[in-house]
C-alpha cells in the first residue's frame, strides 16, 4: 500500500474526483481545497492510502510531496500577491489586520501557557502554536509552511485504531507510544 505509484495514482484520482465534484455538483460551494482535504483524510482513515510516512513505515511519495511539491506550491500560491493592492486597501485595514494577528499570537501563547504545552503536547509545542497562529492570521498556506519548516509532518500525532478489537495505537509528538484498549 505504500508503493509510490499506487499512492500517487490514488492521490491523483482523488484530486480529479474532487475537482469534478466541485465543477458539477452542489459541492462547488465547499471549494476544491477543503474537499480534497476531506476526501483524502477519509481515504487515509479507511485504509485506502497510508495515513502518514514514518521511519518504521516510510511512504516515499509522501516524503517527495512534503519535501519538494508542497514548498513549490506554497511559493506559487504566493507569487501572484500584489503588494500595491494591499497598500491601496489603506492603513486602517492593515492596522486592524496587524492587531488581529497580534491578538491571535497572544491567544496562542496564553493557551500554550495554560495547558503547559511543553508537557501536554511535547517538544514541538512551539511549532504547533506557530501553526495555529499562522493559519488564523494568514490561512492554510501559512499553516503548511510552518509545518514544513519545523518538519512537523513526520512527527504529527497519529492515532490508528481498529474497531474489531478496540485497540488503539497512539504516537504522540514527543515519541511516547501506547497501545490502548
Amino acid at each position: 500500500m505504500s508503493d509510490t505509484l499506487y499512492v500517487l495514482a490514488v492521490l491523483s484520482a482523488l484530486i480529479a474526483a474532487t475537482e469534478w465534484l466541485v465543477r458539477n455538483t452542489v459541492m462547488r460551494h465547499a471549494g476544491t481545497a477543503i474537499l480534497v482535504i476531506l476526501v483524502t483524510a477519509t481515504a487515509a482513515n479507511i485504509g485506502i492510502i497510508p495515513a502518514s510516512s514514518t521511519a518504521d513505515a516510510p511512504v516515499p511519495a509522501y516524503d517527495f510531496i512534503f519535501d519538494s511539491v508542497a514548498p513549490l506550491a506554497i511559493f506559487l500560491l504566493l507569487l501572484p500577491v500584489n503588494l500595491r493592492d494591499i497598500l491601496k486597501a489603506g492603513l486602517p485595514m492593515i492596522t486592524f489586520f496587524f492587531i488581529g494577528s497580534l491578538a491571535t499570537a497572544t491567544g496562542v501563547v496564553i493557551a500554550m501557557w495554560m495547558i503547559d504545552g511543553r508537557e501536554t503536547i511535547g517538544p514541538l509545542f512551539h511549532a504547533i502554536g506557530g501553526m495555529f497562529t499562522g493559519t488564523y492570521s494568514g490561512g492554510s498556506v501559512n499553516f503548511n509552511a510552518i509545518a514544513l519548516h519545523y518538519n512537523v509532518t513526520s512527527d504529527v500525532i497519529v492515532v490508528h485504531g481498529r474497531r474489531g478489537n478496540r485497540q488503539y495505537y497512539d504516537h504522540s509528538l514527543d515519541g511516547r507510544n501506547a497501545l490502548r484498549s
